[in-house]
């Protein structure tokens, strides 16, 4: 009898064994592997560059997390209480098909601002996206900051989302001087930062009309329960921008911020979506006085991923807008209902005057 007992506590032992060697392999592996740029890194800027648009003082912006073409209507997501890891193929062309059209749409506008674009990853079936937003839009400079990137992620456990390469793009008609990488502080503990994104803002500078202008593209924290990492990452992007405000620039920073603006309601939002209020909110006092955080208040730009999206629903909130700096005039801010149809985000254009000297 001892030795059936032996028998069956090796096979019950034999698959715990095999599980704590994988993770212990998966450990390893994303260890050896691990992104680690540094805190700021020049990115290569087109030469040579032309502008097509010299002599204008108004630009028009989007920025757009286009949620690597993976995160449409239909879908909930994993990380964030749902399900599905990606979509089915068919959806997944539908999806990228959807978010090419509206970008080849809006074409005309001066700078892209997009998020969560995959350069390759099994999650979006390796599809250059990147390449792709060049292509769209072949008259514009375009520029690519990784902000995820690990060989290999192992959740969920018995589907792994596998490889990714990911970051942030600028899309720009005004001819780039210098683009940065600045990386922000790693937002998770060990070893769960080793298979999440190393994130950033990519700030470029540019002349416009003889004036210096400074665009960021940022990407702030979402998993942060403490709310610490992200108070550090609007620390730096404040330091940069008032920066290059002192020094005699314009400044437009703009993404997806991962909370509330300043003065946000849940009460203005009128589209019919169902609201929620992330806390806390960015600060008023976060920025001197003349500073500008500008959003459409009266629709939603983000919405959870628990569950496919129902209007009324399915909660919705207001996590992608601007922050200028108070010699920019703004002339019009809308965030553009597309019903999340192909992401879990919606676009947000403004059009703005670069009024100083």
């Amino acid at each position: 009898m001892a030795e059936w007992i032996k028998i069956i506590l090796w096979i019950l032992l034999i698959p715990v064994g095999l599980v704590i060697l994988y993770l212990a392999g998966v450990i390893a592996w994303g260890m050896i592997t691990l992104y680690s740029p540094p805190a700021v890194e020049p990115m290569a800027v087109p030469r040579p560059c032309s502008d097509d648009r010299p002599g204008q003082d108004t630009l028009t912006l989007v920025t757009w997390n286009i949620g690597y073409s993976g995160l449409g209507k239909e879908m909930d997501f994993f990380y964030e209480g749902g399900e599905k890891v990606r979509p089915g193929r068919d959806l997944y062309d539908r999806y990228i098909k959807g978010i090419a059209d509206w970008i080849r749409h809006h074409g005309q506008a001066d700078l892209f601002l997009f998020q969560e674009v995959d350069q390759k990853a099994k999650r979006s079936y390796r599809d250059d996206q990147v390449n792709r937003i060049r292509d769209l839009l072949p008259g514009h400079h375009v520029l690519f900051a990784p902000n995820y990137r690990v060989r290999f992620v192992p959740l969920p456990f018995f589907h792994p989302m596998g490889s990714v390469s990911s970051g942030l793009v600028m899309a720009g008609r005004i001819c780039p001087d210098s683009a940065r990488r600045y990386a922000f502080p790693p937002d998770e503990s060990w070893p769960t930062r080793l298979f999440m994104l190393q994130r950033c803002f990519l700030l470029t500078e540019m002349t416009v009309n003889g004036k210096k202008l400074t665009v960021i593209n940022t990407h702030n924290s979402a998993y942060d329960e403490t709310g610490e990492a992200k108070s550090v990452q609007l620390e730096m992007l404040r330091t940069q921008a008032l920066e290059a405000y002192r020094n005699g620039g314009f400044v437009i920073a703009g993404g997806d911020w991962n909370q509330n603006p300043p003065g946000y309601l849940q009460t203005g939002i009128t589209s019919g979506d169902k609201v929620k209020t992330l806390q806390p909110l960015i600060s008023d006092s976060l920025m001197p006085e003349g500073w500008k955080w500008i959003y459409d208040p009266t629709q939603p730009t983000n919405r959870d991923v628990n569950q496919s999206y129902v209007r009324g629903e399915t909660l919705s909130t207001i996590i992608d807008y601007f922050l200028v700096s108070p010699n920019v005039e703004v002339l019009e801010v809308k965030t553009i209902p597309v019903a999340f149809e192909f992401t879990d985000h919606q676009p947000v254009f403004m059009k703005v005057r670069l009024t100083g000297p």
